[in-house]
């Protein structure tokens, strides 16, 4: 394995499996199955690098046992051996062109003291995200109070808000 770090920008798949980053889990979420919605069937995370790069991460049901005790959000590893594949499709949490798949040789080791922000933002205006040609990837935003008014209780069926 190559003593290198690499940086989340250089990810591509040129070289599958060629990789060594050193990362924050940002965010970090289990998907439910579709037939038993009680069963976890993937881990799904955003990993961000210390220039503030951000790919999405995923670990199928079949090697959960491996890497759920292990992975914690806000936590940072260096990771290696996972498989880059294309990031398309409707859902897609980064704009990065490529995703990282975990497989059974994928290494991932707690890293003390790496240079990560705690959390990177690219907020977008409302008037930017309505005019976005891109709608398949999340997008930060941070809401815009535009006026107060009086708190007004209402009751329905009985509950009040």
């Amino acid at each position: 394995m190559a003593s290198r770090i690499d940086f989340v920008d250089q990810i591509n798949v040129d070289h599958k499996t060629d990789w060594r980053i050193k990362v924050r889990i940002i965010r970090l979420w289990e998907v439910l199955g579709y037939v038993n919605p009680i069963e976890i069937n993937k881990i799904e995370m955003v990993v961000m690098d210390e220039r503030g790069g951000k790919i999405h991460a995923t670990i199928k049901r079949q090697l959960l046992s491996m890497f759920k005790s292990i992975l914690k959000e806000g936590v940072d590893y260096v990771m290696s051996n996972f498989i880059v594949g294309y990031n398309n499709g409707k859902y897609r949490t980064t704009k990065h062109k490529y995703m990282l798949n975990f497989m059974t040789k994928t290494s991932v080791v707690v890293c003390a003291h790496a240079n990560i922000p705690r959390d990177e933002f690219v907020f977008m205006s409302f008037a930017e995200i309505i005019l976005a040609k891109d709608e398949t990837y999340f997008v930060d935003i941070i809401g815009e109070v535009v006026g107060k008014g009086v708190i007004i209780d209402s009751e329905t069926e009985g509950k009040k808000t």
